[in-house]
């Protein structure tokens, strides 16, 4: 029901793109403190990011400053790839959410990592249709959903990624603000903190500061699309 590849949390394969880096001598890096902009929207570019530790945000700024979140990039991900490529203005913006280190590739320099690691091009083929996949999603989501059944379908999703089970239920280990969830489904802070506050009313989650955990999950589910559910409709072996 749920996928994986719809997450807008992104992690890639750490070792096998570090082992093509240091074979060609690229390990260069700058440390980026939390909240620290990497590029802005309608900046020229032509660099290409990878991160070698820490989480880093891309989303778009609105007229009025609020900010919708497009993916968020962890240890292993790899972002700008578009105006590295295509030469063109940045389209979004990229920052820091917490200290991270970050490697970054001029187009010539991707140009001979591909040249010589036909390997390459498909991991950066498999990120831009992950890309592509979960913008997609996110204009179904938007077109289509409330506000509040965004917020659960994110909260079901970061299960997926991120949730632990435990005795009181299953804790998500990424810990976020009220904001940076409404960065996520495109909504307002009050919106998202009336809704996890009626959810925990109910019973669905409990959550405290930045700590949530989905204490009933088929139930969350049966709430979400008004209909009775079972672990096998809610496919829990894939992890949603």
């Amino acid at each position: 029901m749920f996928d994986n590849n719809d997450s807008p949390w992104i992690k890639g394969d750490q070792k096998r793109f570090e082992n093509i880096l240091k074979f060609h001598g690229i390990c260069k890096t700058k440390v980026y403190s939390a909240s620290e902009t990497i590029y802005i929207q309608d900046d020229p570019g032509d660099t290409f990011f990878y991160v070698k530790s820490g989480r880093v945000k891309v989303y778009i700024l609105k007229g009025d400053g609020s900010e919708k979140t497009l993916s968020i990039h962890e240890q292993g991900g790899f972002f700008g790839e578009t105006s590295a490529i295509d030469l063109f203005p940045r389209p979004c913006c990229a920052s820091a959410m917490i200290s991270s280190e970050i490697i970054a590739l001029t187009q010539e320099e991707l140009k001979k990592l591909l040249k010589f690691d036909a390997d390459l091009y498909f991991i950066i083929l498999q990120s831009l249709t992950r890309k592509i996949r979960m913008l997609s999603f996110q204009i179904q989501e938007m077109a289509f959903l409330e506000a509040e059944q965004r917020i659960i379908h994110m909260l079901l999703r970061l299960t997926a990624d991120f949730g632990t089970t435990t005795q009181d239920g299953i804790r998500l280990s990424i810990k976020f603000s009220d904001q940076e969830l409404a960065g996520l489904v495109g909504a307002c802070r009050t919106t998202v903190t009336k809704t996890l506050n009626s959810l925990k009313k109910q019973g669905f989650i409990d959550k405290q500061y930045r700590n949530i955990i989905i204490k009933n999950q088929i139930g969350l589910l049966e709430y979400l699309y008004g209909h009775k559910a079972n672990e096998k409709a809610l496919n829990l072996s894939d992890c949603i």
